[in-house]
């Protein structure tokens, strides 16, 4: 058995029956979807070896949005960070003291003080503010969010990417190229095999 043909006797009473069976496996559509199926299990194989890889790949690819949103869900608390400073500052500016100033924050005047300060803040001010956060993120925030992300990540956005890659693998010139030659290769045979009927 010879790429998926049986071996068979050629005799006079035969062989336009064996020559026109021979063609009928070598449809080229049939080669086609044969050779697609052989290179998408190769491709798929491949993938699957390299997941870790390829989930950390666009984890990375994505890390400035990834550290966006990881400060983006903690807005309130960095807007009433600032807000916090902001009327200490001017609480000092005002003749406090350090002590009476941290005192008065504490009070509900103070907390009511610092929420009207954060209701005050702009688009523009809170946009400065999470893009300050994240551009003081340290290197170990970083590579903890960046975990976080990928150890988050469902089932169904991993099989995402690996389908993604899988495409792109398959429509790469290699995978192509090795797919067209096995069906040039098919309709040679065939032509061969139709000179001979």
């Amino acid at each position: 058995m010879a790429n998926g043909l049986e071996e068979v006797t050629l005799t006079p009473d035969n062989y336009t029956t064996v020559l026109t069976d021979i063609l009928s496996k070598l449809d080229a559509d049939a080669v086609y979807e044969q050779a697609y199926n052989a290179a998408l299990q190769e491709v798929t194989a491949q993938v699957e070896a390299q997941a870790d890889e390829l989930y950390r790949g666009y984890i990375q690819s994505q890390e400035d949005m990834i550290y966006y949103q990881y400060v983006q869900s903690q807005a309130e608390t960095f807007f009433t960070q600032v807000a916090t400073q902001a009327v200490y500052e001017q609480l000092i500016t005002s003749g406090y003291t350090d002590e009476q100033a941290q005192a008065y924050m504490q009070t509900q005047e103070g907390q009511a003080l610092i929420a009207q300060t954060v209701a005050a803040m702009t688009d523009v001010q809170k946009e400065q503010v999470m893009n300050n956060v994240v551009a003081q993120l340290t290197d170990e925030q970083k590579q903890q969010i960046l975990q976080g992300a990928l150890d988050s990540m469902t089932e169904e956005q991993k099989a995402q990417i690996r389908n993604a890659y899988i495409e792109q693998m398959m429509a790469s010139e290699e995978v192509t190229q090795k797919i067209a030659a096995a069906v040039a290769q098919v309709s040679t045979a065939a032509a061969k095999i139709t000179e001979l009927k």
